[in-house]
């Protein structure tokens, strides 16, 4: 059966071309001809490797004239959540397709061509993806936010191994994404986490080259990493947290975040690290002394109960002050540091 076909079950718009009978009524069997054009719309990502079109919040179709807007998730996916169906008037144009899930924006422009009624049309498409996001910046002694775009990021999906980003680049996190495996990037990378979006790693993210993680407006957006041993392991130059709600935790007695030969700035945002290590390490370990951990905005806390919170040099911007206890109730009054090692002899710290 045609797909036009299968939508005539439901015309938007439809006509019998025939007469009337003797009484002013319709024939009993009476043949209506669908006098749109059906379009079916699968949306990819830039390299078509990953389908988009579930999850869709809106989809909007114009060609120039008419514009047509859909609702996927209010109107449902009566074929498939793959699939988003549009009826537009009959046309000869170069349709523009735009659409978003709320975090990512989609667009596409096709060659112009003729859709005729009572037809229907398979159209796969490969979108033009871009991503907003915030980027920290000091600014007369204080952090200000930059929105910036990133321009056909990769999607992270689900997976059940180890993933390897050999060539680092921008990648985004939408919906509930869990890998179970360790993470490593072998090139800048800059992590995006949407809005309402969850990044679950049951392994190590770990790190040859710098390592940038940003939020969007509502910094809702979060990651969660839990392992045995390091949950960050950090190598490059840097690790810098402009927003998002992470959180690294190691079961094992190991660091929950360890930092070699890499800077850990912090502008915005919330980061929590938890540990059981004892010894000389530290829930965040920064292992150079040519290194240091600095906060200019957002909140960072760690805990270890068998042992230190943070080992290493350590700096406070903007009014940031870092406080300590050694138990979770019993705070100090907070201090400011300018590349002055972290006290050895208390297991939580925060600066905020």
């Amino acid at each position: 059966m045609r797909l036009d076909e299968v939508l005539g079950q439901a015309f938007d718009l439809a006509i019998f071309d025939g007469a009337m009978t003797s009484d002013l009524k319709l024939p009993a069997s009476a043949p209506l001809v669908n006098q749109l054009a059906i379009c079916a719309f699968t949306l990819k990502d830039h390299t078509g490797s990953t389908t988009v079109t579930s999850g869709l919040t809106q989809l909007t179709v114009s060609d120039g004239e008419n514009t047509y807007v859909v609702d996927p998730i209010k109107d449902g996916y009566p074929f498939g959540e793959d699939v988003v169906y549009v009826a537009i008037k009959p046309v000869t144009a170069a349709l523009e397709v735009t659409a978003t899930d709320g975090a990512v924006n989609y667009s596409k422009t096709l060659t112009s061509r003729e859709y005729a009624r009572n037809n229907g049309y398979n159209i796969s498409l490969r979108m033009n993806a871009s991503v907003d996001y915030l980027v920290g910046k000091i600014q007369s002694g204080s952090v200000v936010f930059e929105k910036r775009t990133a321009e056909n990021p990769t999607l992270l999906t689900s997976i059940g191994s180890d993933v390897d980003v050999q060539d680092g680049g921008y990648y985004v996190v939408t919906g509930n994404v869990v890998i179970k495996g360790n993470v490593s990037f072998f090139g800048e990378t800059h992590l995006i986490l949407c809005d309402g979006a969850q990044l679950t790693v049951n392994g190590q993210i770990w790190s040859s080259h710098s390592l940038y993680i940003y939020g969007q407006d509502a910094g809702t957006g979060k990651l969660i990493i839990e392992n045995g041993s390091y949950a960050m392991n950090i190598n490059g130059s840097r690790l810098s947290i402009h927003g998002g709600d992470i959180s690294a935790s190691s079961s094992g007695n190991s660091c929950a975040v360890y930092i070699s030969f890499s800077n850990f700035y912090m502008y915005g945002g919330i980061f929590t690290a938890n540990s059981n290590i004892s010894g000389q390490d530290a829930t965040i370990d920064i292992s150079s002394n040519n290194y240091k951990l600095s906060v200019y905005g957002g909140k960072l806390s760690a805990s270890n109960p068998n042992g230190m919170a943070i080992k290493g040099k350590i700096s406070s911007y903007n009014g940031i002050k870092f406080y300590w206890a050694d138990t979770k109730d019993d705070w100090d009054n907070g201090n400011t540091y300018n590349n002055e090692e972290a006290p050895s002899n208390h297991h939580y710290a925060k600066a905020e």
